[in-house]
């Protein structure tokens, strides 16, 4: 069993290096200087333990054209990371391509700090999962200047039906030039909870899949383009509290069946909508949206599912709900408050599932569309 404990090192390339190892310990060590490939590299090192280290990147880096990390922990199962501090600011450079805080697989990644400035091209990670780790009570503190549309602050993949968390993180962005895309992305299985992200400029908060559930997140900012995005079956966004300044859509569902959205509050100060379903089934009840200009619900190309027992109010939003495209889903027992138009509804076969809706202060039709029963 290797130890690296206690160290005050000064790297150029490497800190600490105990790659292809078994149970390595890598404790209370002081790493500074380029760090130019990884301030502690332990891949391929089944079950070891990387606790209480300080690594910062305290000289200019630039571009490699490979990875670069903080902590590379790369094909490392059931390892332990916790309670370490990673650093790397502004230091000028003109490139910073591909470049990782810290890389895990199959590991607790617990209670470390993370301070990271992503520059120009290339992949950026703060946390980049290869599979299944657990991944929380970590504060992430990101700021960028890139370009790249495929940077994620936590980005976390699985593999077969294993149940791995992320939840209790503090996440903050604060970027210009391009936006990230994703605060957390994440593949099936996993549970996302009670985490925290404020952004002042990014496209998402949320990704995920397959069976998630995603729950009592606190998210606010600026998001352009959705909070949360839904590309996968049976999942499940509940008891989340959202305040979006930009312009992105609440809940957004491409394609996928079985999707449940209930007991969520949202807070639009800008033209995004509550939720969109895209040829998907989707199940939204106890929901409070308060909106500006943004549309209520956008149910379209053959969607299913059940909209009911919700709460939208919109300061002049064009309507509460609008089907169409081939789309009939039940809606009943909502309350659709200040928006110009009420609830649309266009299909050839009509909807006899409008019902014990109140629509309130809305200056323009209450109903609308060519699917309204006679």
């Amino acid at each position: 069993q290797i130890q690296v404990l206690n160290n005050t090192l000064v790297a150029d390339e490497y800190g600490v290096n105990v790659n292809s190892s078994f149970k390595a310990e890598i404790k209370q060590n002081k790493i500074t200087g380029r760090i130019y490939w990884s301030g502690i590299d332990f891949n391929s090192s089944d079950s070891s333990t990387v606790i209480k280290n300080y690594v910062e990147r305290t000289e200019r880096n630039d571009y490699t054209g490979s990875w670069q990390y903080l902590i590379n922990g790369d094909n490392s199962e059931y390892s332990t990371i916790v309670r370490d501090t990673l650093i790397s600011p502004n230091l000028g450079e003109n490139r910073g391509d591909q470049q990782m805080a810290l890389r895990c697989e199959w590991s607790r990644v617990d209670s470390n700090y993370i301070e990271f400035y992503f520059r120009y091209y290339g992949d950026h990670y703060a946390i980049h999962d290869d599979r299944n780790s657990d991944i929380s009570h970590n504060t992430i503190i990101i700021s960028s200047y890139t370009n790249n549309y495929t940077n994620n602050i936590i980005r976390s993949h699985s593999s077969s039906d294993y149940v791995n968390s992320i939840n209790d993180n503090v996440i903050t962005y604060d970027g210009n030039y391009y936006r990230f895309p994703y605060a957390i992305w994440t593949q099936s299985n996993t549970i996302v909870r009670n985490n925290t992200i404020n952004s002042t400029f990014l496209e998402s908060a949320i990704y995920i899949e397959n069976n998630c559930i995603v729950d009592s997140n606190t998210i606010s900012g600026d998001y352009s383009n959705r909070v949360f995005q839904v590309e996968g079956d049976s999942s499940i966004i509940r008891d989340n509290f959202v305040t979006n300044s930009g312009g992105g859509t609440g809940v957004y569902v491409g394609g996928e069946n079985y999707t449940w959205v209930y007991n969520n509050d949202f807070f639009h100060t800008n033209d995004g909508r509550f939720l969109e379903s895209n040829a998907s089934e989707v199940y939204a009840t106890g929901n409070l949206f308060e909106g500006s200009s943004g549309r209520g619900f956008y149910i379209h190309s053959q969607s299913g599912g059940q909209i009911y027992n919700n709460t939208l109010i919109s300061n002049g939003g064009d309507y509460g709900m609008h089907q169409s495209n081939q789309t009939n889903v039940p809606v009943y027992n909502n309350i659709f408050q200040g928006f110009s138009n009420g609830i649309f509804v266009e299909n050839t076969i009509a909807n006899y599932n409008l019902a014990n809706n109140l629509l309130w202060d809305i200056s323009g039709n209450l109903f609308e569309g060519s699917a309204l029963p006679p």
